[in-house]
């Protein structure tokens, strides 16, 4: 996956909703992104810049708590293994493909360097456990589920949870395929509300952008990749 990581814009449809512990909602809409990720090689860490742009209308800030869905698989480089322990649970299968079931969680001798969350408050890293189902054949991460371990009792976030699906993309104009975030959805509660947020991701488009660069969508001349 990382060998095959290229800078990627998307359209991105955007659902949430906000509600009381008595289920009553109290804020609830959709939104419609341009959604563009540059990645970055700083020696042997990947580096993501991820932007979001609204283009008919202002952008709600419900997308400040879904920063960061494509580098979740990044947990299993080399590099970030030893901070989990993982174990396999066996061959199973997913959508009708063969996979085998991976389990994870961070060990307590080890930084929390792979998730955390980010309010008016500050930025506080969090632990995470879940597990993923990889493809039996190739290794590509199909789906991947997590949580955070402890509560976040600085600013009331006690429970966690994000799960997201990945589809292959096969972009024509480089003859590279990529697996790619498709469907992911994060719930999680704040102070005194539960959150639900879905995003879908279709459309996607390769660029190139130089390191002095703006970082901007790219031509249309570029060739969509698929599911």
């Amino acid at each position: 996956m990382v060998r095959n990581l290229q800078n990627f814009t998307a359209h991105e449809d955007i659902s949430y909703r906000a509600q009381d512990h008595q289920t009553y909602a109290v804020r609830f809409g959709s939104e419609v992104y341009d959604y563009v990720v540059v990645f970055q090689q700083h020696g042997d860490k990947p580096i993501v810049d991820e932007r979001r742009h609204a283009p008919h209308g202002t952008p709600s800030d419900i997308t400040a708590e879904s920063r960061g869905l494509p580098e979740m698989a990044l947990l299993f480089l080399p590099a970030l293994q030893p901070d989990y322990d993982m174990k396999c649970d066996g061959r199973a299968s997913w959508e009708d493909r063969p996979s085998w079931l991976v389990e994870f969680r961070q060990r307590p001798d080890r930084p929390s360097r792979t998730f955390g969350v980010r309010s008016l408050k500050g930025a506080y890293s969090a632990q995470l456990y879940g597990r993923a189902r990889l493809d039996a054949d190739s290794g590509e991460i199909l789906h991947f589920e997590a949580g955070i371990m402890h509560a976040l009792q600085a600013i009331k976030m006690y429970h966690l949870y994000l799960s997201i699906s990945y589809a292959p993309v096969q972009f024509q104009s480089r003859n590279v395929r990529v697996w790619l975030p498709h469907i992911a959805d994060v719930y999680y509660d704040y102070g005194e509300l539960d959150n639900v947020v879905h995003h879908t991701f279709s459309d996607f488009l390769l660029f190139s952008v130089d390191t002095d660069q703006k970082i901007a969508s790219p031509k249309s001349s570029d060739s969509p990749g698929h599911f």
